[in-house]
């Protein structure tokens, strides 16, 4: 794995994924503790004890969690069976869809469970795999090893109408649109895009994504965060 890829890697591992993504643990990250906030309707916040998790990913209303052993472990809303987890101790990226759930394992293979309302679940087959991200309308995303993006589930929208070209390094969902990072610092935007939330800003110093319901967030080289589409709107500030 190059230098780049890895470092893209180890920074999704710092993202908060808003609605739904990938989250990967290929490059040793530290096991700690984690600590949720905000609505708790369905248990999502009642997170699992412990201090050896290494990766952590959310759906609409479920957690999940990678150990630093290769299981995992998921909480919340269990509507579909997406916080049931599969058995195994050799995943390495999971990723919270909006009622599903996927995992990649080490041999760059994919495993899907949840709702299979539109077939997000029906992982496509191989081991080139090496991340993922969950959409929150039903479809999923998948990196492969040569920079080539798969999809599969619901396409509505556009969401599984992904670039073409295999100079990409990350992907991230939204609830109905994709964003990938190029190798080069660029990024793209694909499918539903009711908010201007595929489109992207220009520049090349890009160097981690996130998709949220209705808008997108990218990480600049500097430090920096940018963001597009209809952002959220917090009614503790008079006028926002």
């Amino acid at each position: 794995m190059n230098k780049n890829l890895r470092g893209v890697m180890v920074a999704a591992l710092t993202a908060l994924w808003l609605w739904s993504g990938a989250t990967v643990a290929l490059a040793g990250p530290i096991a700690g503790e984690i600590v949720a906030w905000g609505g708790n309707g369905f248990g999502q916040i009642n997170v699992p004890a412990g201090d050896d998790f290494v990766a952590v990913s959310a759906g609409i209303a479920h957690g999940l969690a990678l150990r630093s052993d290769g299981s995992l472990v998921a909480w919340g809303l269990n509507s579909d069976g997406q916080i049931i987890v599969p058995a195994g101790n050799d995943y390495v990226a999971i990723a919270g869809g909006g009622l599903h759930s996927l995992a990649l394992r080490s041999n760059g293979s994919l495993v899907g469970w949840g709702s299979k309302s539109r077939g997000q679940i029906n992982v496509p087959a191989g081991n080139d795999y090496i991340a993922i991200a969950g959409g929150g309308m039903n479809f999923s995303l998948a990196l492969r090893t040569n920079g080539s993006i798969a999809a599969w589930g619901n396409n509505d929208f556009g969401a599984l109408n992904v670039p073409a070209g295999n100079l990409f390094v990350a992907i991230a969902a939204g609830g109905g649109h994709g964003l990938a990072l190029r190798s080069d610092g660029t990024l793209a935007g694909w499918g539903l895009n009711v908010s201007g939330q595929i489109n992207v800003p220009a520049g090349t110093d890009y160097v981690a994504i996130s998709g949220g319901s209705s808008f997108s967030l990218a990480l600049r080289s500097n430090g920096t965060i940018a963001g597009w589409g209809v952002l959220p709107v917090d009614p503790a500030v008079p006028g926002s």
